[in-house]
This record gives C-alpha cells, structure tokens and sequence, in this order.
C-alpha cells in the first residue's frame, strides 16, 4: 500500500516521550496548520531524526497521514532561518520563542489548518531578527503585537479600535512597532482579559 506524503516547513512547538523510545511533537505548520507528530525510535541513538526535531525551531519535514497521529518520516533543521536566529540576541529571542510556543499550545485545542498562524510567527521572528539593535522598548511591542495578532486570528477579537488597526495589519515595520508603544497598556489588559475570561 502506498502513502502520500506531505512535504512541508514547520515550527516544533513542544515535544513529549511516547512509548519506550518515540515522541510525539506538536508542529505549526504553513501548510497543514497545527499538527500532532509521532517520530518513532526517535529516542534511540541510530535515529535519524533526532538530530533535526528539536523544540522551538523552524525544520522542513516530511509527514505520512496516521490514524491516530501524522508519522513524522524526516526532519531537518531549517538552517538559512535558523542561523539568522542564533546570531541575532539569542537569550531574548530564545524567551520570546518560547513564551510564544507555549501561548499558542494553549491557544489551540487539536489540530488547525489556519495558515496565518505560521505567519504571523515567522514574520515576527523576522522582525525580530531585523530590529534587535533598537533596544528592548521595540522587542516589547512585538512580542504583545504577536499576541494580540494571534490572539485576533483565533476569534479572540479586542473591542479597542486602535489596538484593532494594529491587529488587522500584517506588516512588521519599524515604525508599526514605535506606533504601537502607545498602546501597549491597553493591549496587555485586552490580553489578560482574553486569557482570563476564557479560561485559556
């Protein structure tokens, strides 16, 4: 019997041990959405996978379609996005990815197929990358920018008008990023009112 497999960039998420020597792994990807993984004998030396699955990094990977679970077939590290991200303020980008990665794993419950998801987080790495000689006042604003982005794509919707606009917007500029400092305040209360009204 033969099976399709589907070629695809992605962003692990998280990644927990199953069985003896599997894992399974949360991916975001452009494509397919939020997909849940198993990588079998990934935990095993000779493993082949191992090498490219790891958390909170961009791979291109190649997925059959299980009953239960996708089967994770190859991974690989996603090097020329990768690079830029560890030469760039790695300890602040790092906490950033990882604030963002497990938001998003509480976000979303099963599994997505929304492709801006992906977008929004790849785009905001790359401003990151872009602006991490402007000092953390602009780190700030994108980072509660992703958010409320994210926050905006899953239905969860702020009534503020201003922090709306920002929302809507796709692009990363520089001066997106100045514009929005002024609305930081009421943008984190909308999200602690998100988060805690809907239990998230």
């Amino acid at each position: 019997m033969s099976y399709k497999i589907y070629h695809s960039e992605g962003f692990i998420l998280s990644g927990r041990p199953y069985g003896e020597a599997n894992k399974v792994f949360r991916i975001l990807t452009p494509d397919l959405g939020l997909v849940n993984c198993l990588a079998q004998g990934i935990r095993l030396e000779k493993s082949k996978l191992r090498f490219g699955a790891s958390v909170r990094r961009f791979v291109k990977i190649s997925l059959v379609r299980g009953r239960e679970y996708w089967r994770l077939i190859h991974v690989e590290l996603d090097n020329n996005f990768n690079n830029l991200v560890v030469d760039c303020a790695p300890d602040g980008l790092e906490m950033f990815l990882a604030k963002t990665a497990t938001l998003l794993s509480r976000l979303i419950y099963g599994e997505s197929r929304d492709p801006d998801l992906y977008e929004i987080l790849k785009g905001a790495v790359t401003a990151w990358v872009k602006n991490s000689n402007d000092g953390k006042e602009l780190q700030q604003s994108l980072e509660i920018l992703t958010v409320v982005r994210l926050l905006t794509v899953l239905g969860y919707r702020s009534d503020d008008k201003g922090i709306g606009l920002f929302a809507e917007a796709g692009d990363w500029q520089r001066n997106t990023l100045a514009d929005f400092k002024t609305h930081l305040p009421r943008a984190v209360r909308s999200i602690n009112d998100v988060l805690q009204n809907s239990h998230l």
